[in-house]
């Protein structure tokens, strides 16, 4: 597997970091994306961590933290210094990663905002080379009202799953219902507001240990669910988007 690491591209105090991002667009995809024999196909791994701080970085990078894991990242890939992010928050910057477009072109420029028909993705455009593209996480995707119901549930959620990728383990709502699920079956008692796993962390006088350990939080099982995927592949060409919700707020 042949890895190109992007580092920290900042917008407006909001930081993405990915391994491996491939921008799609016209004849650009059509060049990155042309056939050629089996034997020679590279497999792709794309993994985004949601809305990542300038200053929660390796203090190499202008922030203040031991980040080991990244760092390697780093020294053994490739380092891209003046890459930058497309918009903020983080929905138009990830529809700006995976439809290769400017907000101004894909029309996302907030959360919660739809992608108009028409658009192509990272996945749609491996389909046509011959290559289904696993989803681990989320997108944030949101169908276009104009060829559907507006009772269409999907409307009134965080997100749901971008048309092209094959769901592996969404972390889209309602799919949250999955990994709560999980921890039920692991003895947690969760609140009554499930997501008062992640917001009661945050007090006053700062953060305060998780109830969930770390074995067991959203990017563990996350993670163990790609690297089962790719072990499954085996000598398979494969591809894979990582959409991990860390260390986005309230913990950033």
């Amino acid at each position: 597997m042949e890895r190109r690491f992007c580092p920290p591209h900042r917008h407006n105090g909001v930081t993405q970091v990915c391994l491996l991002n491939i921008r799609l667009s016209g004849q650009v995809s059509k060049k990155l994306l042309k056939k050629v024999p089996e034997k020679t196909k590279k497999n792709v791994l794309l993994i985004v961590a949601d809305q990542w701080r300038g200053d929660h970085l390796p203090s190499g990078w202008g922030g203040d933290m031991e980040l080991p894991n990244l760092s390697r990242l780093a020294s053994e890939g490739t380092l891209l210094a003046r890459h930058y992010c497309n918009a903020s928050p983080c929905g138009p910057a990830r529809m700006s990663m995976l439809t290769g477009q400017y907000p101004m072109n894909h029309r996302v420029v907030q959360n919660g905002v739809p992608l108009r028909d028409g658009k192509t993705n990272l996945a749609l455009e491996f389909r046509k080379h011959g290559m289904l593209t696993g989803l681990v996480g989320y997108t944030s995707w949101i169908p276009d009202p104009h060829s559907h119901s507006p009772k269409d549930p999907r409307f009134s959620m965080y997100g749901a799953n971008m048309p092209g990728f094959v769901p592996v383990r969404s972390f889209e709502e309602p799919e949250f219902e999955a990994y709560f699920g999980y921890l039920r079956t692991l003895g947690y008692v969760l609140p009554d507001n499930p997501f008062d796993i992640w917001s009661e962390t945050v007090t006053e006088r700062g953060i305060k240990p998780s109830p969930i350990c770390a074995d067991h939080s959203d990017t563990a099982w996350m993670t163990d669910a790609a690297v089962d995927f790719i072990r499954g592949r085996q000598d398979q060409p494969w591809s894979l988007f990582v959409g991990y919700w860390k260390p986005h707020p309230p913990l950033s």
